[in-house]
């Protein structure tokens, strides 16, 4: 990967800096997927219950995308 990124252009502190950002996000978002409910009725009920409590009204476009 810092090989592709050096080839792009990036310094190598921009391409050391975008490498651990990459792994930050990239393991984010497996605990993030691991601790998520996976059945539609959960991700459901759990979506309707944080909407409730952020106040649909005031995120309207949030609102639409869940």
């Amino acid at each position: 990967m810092i090989a592709t990124l050096r080839h792009g252009g990036f310094t190598i502190q921009m391409a050391a800096h975008a490498y651990l950002l990459l792994g930050s996000y990239i393991y984010g978002f497996v605990l993030q997927e691991a601790s998520l409910p996976f059945d539609a009725q959960t991700a459901t009920d759990a979506t309707a219950d944080i909407l409730a409590q952020l106040g649909m009204h005031h995120y309207t476009h949030l609102a639409e995308v869940a």
